[in-house]
C-alpha cells in the first residue's frame, strides 16, 4: 500500500469509527437488556459462505474472538437457526482459520440476519447463552432489527463517500495530467512540488532537478506534423516513467521541455538515471539537452532552482544539442 492509499484508509477509518463505536455501544445495550452471555456481530461474504466476528461482547460463556470466522455448510445460510431459539439439545459452532475450535454448549441463541436494501447479505447479529432463555427476550428481535437497519445505512452511506472520493480523485488526477505524454502537467507540477517542498522541509535529503527539451522539435512538427510530434512526445513519457520512482515527480512543463525531481538519491545516481534517459530517447533517435541541478535545504527553493536548471539547458543547447550538464 502507498502513501496515498495508506492516508486515504486513515480517512476512511476516522469516518467510520463511530459506526463501530456504535456497535460496540449496541451490544452492550442488547447484554444488559436482553441477557445472553455474549453477543456477536458478523459480517458475511458475499455469498454468505463465511461469517467473521467483527464486534464481540461476552461475560466468559463462549471465547469468540474479533477476527473468528464461520463457514456454512448451507450457502447464504447461518449454521444456526434464524430467531429466538431455544435448544432441547445443546448447539455448537464450528471456528475455523487460525483457531480452529468448536464453541459447545449453546442451549439458547437468538439470530438476526442483516440484508442491505437491494437484499445483499451484510452480516448477523446473534445472541449466545449455555442456559435457556425467557421466551419475553423475543421481544429483542425487533430492537435488533433497528440496530441493523442502522448498520445497513451507515456502510451504504460509507461507500458513497468511498465512491465520491475515488470519482474526485480520478477527476483531478485528470486535470493535473498531461494527456499526451501521460506525465504530469504544469498544473500538476506545481502542486506535486509544492507539497514536496513542504514534506522536505520536515525530513531534509538530497534533491536533484532535471529540465530537459528535444532537440530540433519544432522542425519535426513544421516538416512531419504535429501527430509525429505527439508519438515523440509520448516516447518521452513513457521512456522517463520507465526511469523514475513513484515518490519522484515528472512532468511535462510546455511544449517539449520536461521537467524531472528525484529526491534521497546520490549525485552519482542522478546523473546514471539521466544517461539512462538519455540513451534510452537516443535508441528511438529522439535527442535531448539537459540542465541539472542539486536543491538544497533548508528552504528548497525550486522556483529558483528549475531557472539554474533551464539556464544550464540553454546553455548546452547553444553550445552542443544532445548533451547535458
Amino acid at each position: 500500500m502507498n502513501k496515498k492509499e495508506q492516508y486515504q484508509c486513515q480517512i476512511f477509518k476516522r469516518i467510520f469509527e463511530p459506526v463501530n463505536r456504535t456497535m460496540g455501544q449496541a451490544i452492550t445495550v442488547l447484554q444488559d437488556t436482553w441477557g445472553f452471555d455474549t453477543w456477536v456481530f458478523f459480517s458475511s461474504d458475499y455469498f454468505g459462505n463465511e461469517w467473521s466476528v467483527s464486534h464481540v461482547k461476552t461475560m466468559g460463556g463462549f471465547k469468540l474472538q474479533i477476527g473468528d470466522t464461520v463457514k456454512s455448510k448451507v450457502i447464504g445460510r447461518f449454521p444456526l437457526d434464524e430467531g429466538f431459539n431455544n435448544h432441547i439439545e445443546p448447539a455448537s459452532l464450528e471456528i475455523q482459520g487460525s483457531r480452529n475450535v468448536i464453541i459447545r454448549g449453546i442451549q439458547s441463541h437468538m439470530l438476526h440476519v442483516i440484508y442491505g436494501e437491494t437484499g445483499q447479505l451484510f452480516g448477523a447479529v446473534l445472541g449466545l447463552d449455555k442456559n435457556e432463555m425467557p421466551l419475553e427476550n423475543r421481544q429483542a428481535l425487533p430492537v435488533i432489527s433497528l440496530i441493523s437497519d442502522m448498520y445497513v445505512k451507515t456502510h451504504n452511506a460509507y461507500q458513497s463517500i468511498v465512491a465520491e472520493r475515488r470519482r474526485v480523485d480520478s477527476v483531478r488526477g485528470i486535470i493535473n495530467k498531461d494527456t499526451v505524454t501521460e506525465l504530469l502537467n504544469r498544473q500538476g507540477w506545481s502542486k506535486a512540488v509544492e507539497a514536496k517542498q513542504h514534506a522536505l522541509q520536515k525530513s531534509g535529503g538530497l534533491v536533484t532537478l532535471l529540465v530537459f527539451d528535444i532537440d530540433g522539435f519544432k522542425l519535426i512538427n513544421d516538416k512531419h506534423g504535429y501527430n509525429r510530434g505527439d508519438d515523440i512526445l509520448a516516447t518521452v513519457g513513457r521512456t522517463i516513467s520507465n526511469h523514475v520512482l513513484s515518490k519522484d515527480i515528472a512532468s511535462r512543463i510546455i511544449g517539449d521541455e520536461f521537467a524531472i525531481i528525484m529526491t534521497k538519491r546520490s549525485m552519482r545516481t542522478a546523473v546514471g538515471i539521466a544517461n539512462s534517459i538519455k540513451d534510452a530517447l537516443a535508441i528511438e533517435g529522439i535527442s535531448i539537452s539537459v540542465g541539472m541541478v542539486t536543491v538544497k535545504g533548508p528552504a528548497y527553493d525550486f522556483e529558483n532552482a528549475y531557472k539554474r536548471a533551464r539556464d544550464k539547458m540553454y546553455t548546452v543547447k547553444s553550445r552542443k544539442r544532445g548533451a547535458w550538464v
